[in-house]
């Protein structure tokens, strides 16, 4: 089943309008500066609806989005094409797969948000984003990501959520169940999504189920050091404190070891 088609992208926004995209690219940011701080290009890996892209755009930095999603690309479209031409020139938005992208120049920095590295539920896709990323970065170049992190999801379990939007004539419930996959470390989310037309009473159902796998920083210090990175921060998203069992969004930082060959 395809995740992020047609009509979930057109709601997507909807569900996350809350959502602070602003705060979340500051944060990224500052993370980059602290790392390298003369970047000034970013590969953005699974990029969405463009929202943290724009942010970056708006830091002053160039950004080249990357989304598999051709509907969710087009609401990003959308999106860059309402900013002013200055800004609108910052930023590139490009069509694939992050798993077996061939990025065509360099950047200071990759990132992937909102839990994308957490959607390559298998080995091999795993790997494929962690090569793009390696291929798009010089020696000394970060890759920043988020996921799921193990010990929270295994301590306080994934759980049913309901939330409800309204928007202009329509009005939007979509319900989330989780189905636990212990031998994977994978949890696939069944989203169901039911919109009712507010001047005709009509109302529509969906249905995509989203797998997200969750990550042990181990896991994670492997993938970096089969592909030429080291780990040189790891925290609390948003607050960057000590991972625990209560910290469900982890973040890393891999950066190209020093010594490494451009490839």
């Amino acid at each position: 089943m395809s995740v992020f088609g047609e009509d979930y992208a057109g709601y997507y926004d909807l569900f996350y309008a809350d959502k602070d995209y602003a705060a979340e690219a500051a944060f990224v940011r500052d993370i980059i500066q602290r790392h390298r701080p003369r970047a000034r290009s970013i590969l953005d890996l699974g990029c969405g609806s463009a929202r943290h892209a724009v942010e970056f755009a708006r830091a002053g930095l160039t950004v080249t989005g990357v989304e598999r999603s051709g509907d969710m690309l087009a609401h990003a479209k959308d999106r860059i094409g309402r900013l002013s031409p200055d800004l609108h020139s910052q930023l590139t938005l490009v069509e694939g797969d992050a798993t077996n992208y061939k990025p065509t120049t360099k950047y200071d920095a990759v990132i992937s948000l909102f839990h994308v590295v957490s959607y390559q539920t298998s080995n091999e896709a795993l790997a494929g984003i962690f090569r793009c990323a390696r291929l798009a970065l010089s020696a000394g170049g970060l890759f920043v990501f988020d996921f799921w992190y193990g010990p929270a999801v295994l301590t306080k379990q994934p759980a049913v959520r309901v939330s409800r939007v309204a928007a202009p004539n329509v009005r939007l419930t979509r319900i989330a169940e989780p189905e636990h996959e212990f031998s994977r470390n994978v949890v696939n989310v069944k989203y169901t999504i039911i919109t009712i037309d507010q001047r005709t009473g009509r109302s529509e159902e969906m249905v995509e189920v989203h797998s997200m796998r969750y990550f042990f920083l181990p896991e994670i210090e492997m993938l970096a050091s089969q592909h030429d990175f080291e780990v040189t921060e790891v925290g609390d998203w948003l607050t960057g404190r000590t991972l625990d069992e209560h910290c469900w969004s982890g973040y890393a930082v891999a950066r190209v070891r020093p010594t490494s060959d451009a490839n």
